[in-house]
């Protein structure tokens, strides 16, 4: 859904940051085991994030980063073409 809303804002320069936050101190969050981030650090990336006009996804926490991290591996061209 990120991809798809960055795509069709790219034209008017729109910066477009998809937060991956998994882990995070939250109700939701405690049944994930640790590390957890705070909320604060979550948001603190998603700022740096933002200020920084990172144009991507803003992975937290090591056990998300490793979730995400083979898909990472799919060259970057080809992964805007997949679902």
């Amino acid at each position: 859904m990120t991809r798809s809303i960055r795509a069709e804002l790219a034209a008017q320069g729109t910066i477009v940051v998809g937060v991956l936050a998994v882990q995070t101190e939250t109700a939701i969050g405690a049944r994930l085991p640790p590390p957890r981030m705070t909320p604060d650090e979550v948001a603190s990336d998603a700022l740096d994030a933002v200020s920084g006009r990172k144009n991507d996804e803003v992975v937290a926490g090591s056990l998300t980063q490793g979730h995400i991290r083979p898909s990472r591996q799919i060259p970057k061209p080809f992964r805007r073409r997949c679902p």
